[in-house]
């Protein structure tokens, strides 16, 4: 019986040793997981503080991008009325450059032609002149045949 008792005890003594093995190793285990706990936490948090930044930085982004939409649509629209206007006054004034064109050539042209009427006027004042001047001859000419024919007929 004292054998059986001292290795009972002796077994006894080897589950308490065994079991504060597997208590301290549990202890170790449940330390490591509260750390990797943590970890995983800070970790978690670092995701969900990066993900709100680019969230945040996103929605940033989108105003800017809405921002510069506007503002170049803004100006594409004044630079068009801008460019409306200016186009508008440059026919206004090339209208008016080319009235004012025609308006003189329509002058030259009207001295021109009056010139030109003059000249025909002369000519034709001329032409008659001549016309005249050459009748006046032919009916010399005609008188003094006649005479000539008959003096030449006295003579005879």
């Amino acid at each position: 019986r004292d054998e059986v008792a001292a290795d009972l005890a002796a077994s006894r003594q080897s589950l308490h040793e065994l079991l504060d093995s597997w208590r301290m190793n549990l202890s170790k285990l449940q330390e490591q997981s509260h750390i990797e706990s943590q970890h995983t936490a800070a970790r978690e948090a670092e995701a969900t503080s990066a993900k709100d930044k680019f969230t945040s930085d996103m929605a940033e982004c989108r105003r800017q991008v809405q921002r510069l939409w506007t503002e170049t649509t803004r100006r594409q629209q004044r630079l068009f009325e801008e460019t409306r206007a200016q186009l508008s006054e440059s026919m206004v004034a090339l209208r008016d450059e080319v009235a004012a064109d025609l308006a003189a050539s329509r002058q030259s042209l009207h001295e021109l032609l009056d010139s030109w009427r003059m000249n025909l006027s002369k000519l034709q004042e001329q032409s008659h002149i001549e016309s005249q001047h050459t009748a006046a001859r032919e009916a010399e000419a005609t008188s003094a045949k006649d005479k000539f024919t008959s003096d030449m007929a006295e003579c005879r």
